[in-house]
């Protein structure tokens, strides 16, 4: 027979800790705050901790301290639709890449914003997808056609191996401390190690999709390696001093083959964005998170870290703050 006075007992314990656990997640959206449009498609974190965030439709927000403020065609150059890709430099400059009738780059530097075109670099007439910056501070951009550089004054190009010839669609770019570079695009992964470039692919590597959509080089050396998801292979791989290591739905606690993005906070912990919720990754322990019940409501567009390691979290369905 069950002791009730221990029963009670044992579920008064139990009841703080996932009351505590349920408040490590708030989660925003147009029905509980002031967020004027719950459709996101990325969130980046500037040097203050304002947490910046790329709408659907409402142009480019802007979040701190309860307050959301909105940059849109009214207010600045960010007159666009889907605002999927945000990136904060060295300097605190806010990019935001534009697509649309005319590809276009917008800067921000918290008074002033600068637009770069097809007039200023013909390349950037390519839609930007991914960017990184080198131990200069050379800012690299990814796009849909190749690899551009801005040193702060000069655009240029970066050469891949095969170009002109050869069309790279980049999906994924990081540099390492050491000046390694990784280019991801989809049909493969480029790697540079200082002198050479080397061209991965499904048959001379153990590369396990072609599409590569999420790169990130740790201070270990390692480079985390996120696919384009699909059926059969997917999720990611860890190459180390040329050894492999995979990781998906199968083998692992990795909620979904697709990776879209890899970030890592200063306590060492790993987060990734995933089509069916967000895996963080301590140590050796997977831990997946949902935040909507449902199929296909789990799509997580993008991945920010404030500088006390809080995580930010861009969703097709509000923002997420894990605390």
């Amino acid at each position: 027979m069950i002791n009730i006075k221990v029963f009670r007992l044992f579920c008064c314990l139990l009841l703080p800790v996932s009351i505590v656990q349920a408040q490590k997640i708030q989660i925003f959206n147009n029905t509980n705050s002031k967020l004027p449009d719950a459709d996101l498609w990325d969130v980046a974190i500037d040097h203050h901790d304002n947490v910046w965030i790329g709408t659907a439709k409402s142009g480019l927000l802007k979040y701190n301290d309860g307050t959301f403020t909105i940059f849109d065609k009214n207010n600045s150059p960010v007159d666009g639709r889907y605002i999927s890709n945000i990136y904060i430099d060295h300097k605190d400059n806010v990019w935001v890449s534009l697509s649309g009738e005319t590809a276009r780059l917008v800067k921000f530097d918290g008074t002033e914003w600068t637009v770069y075109s097809a007039k200023d670099y013909p390349a950037l007439s390519n839609n930007i997808t991914k960017e990184c910056e080198d131990r200069d501070g050379k800012t690299y951009f990814g796009t849909a056609n190749g690899v551009i550089i801005f040193d702060g004054k000069t655009w240029s190009r970066l050469p891949l191996p095969g170009e002109p010839t050869h069309f790279y669609n980049v999906l994924a770019i990081d540099i390492d401390k050491t000046a390694r570079i990784a280019v991801g695009f989809d049909t493969g992964l480029l790697l540079y190690n200082g002198q050479n470039w080397k061209s991965l692919n499904e048959d001379n590597s153990e590369l396990q999709l072609g599409t590569v959509r999420a790169l990130k080089f740790m201070d270990s050396g390692a480079l985390y390696i996120g696919y384009g998801g699909g059926f059969g292979k997917g999720g990611f791989s860890v190459l180390k001093d040329g050894k492999w290591k995979h990781f998906n739905k199968y083998n692992s606690k990795t909620p979904d083959q697709m990776v879209r993005d890899i970030k890592v906070s200063k306590d060492g912990v790993i987060w990734m964005a995933t089509n069916d919720g967000v895996l963080k990754i301590k140590g050796e322990d997977f831990m997946p998170f949902k935040f909507w019940p449902g199929k296909y409501h789990n799509t997580i567009m993008g991945i920010a870290i404030e500088s006390d390691s809080t995580v930010w979290i861009a969703t097709p369905y509000g923002l997420v703050k894990f605390n």
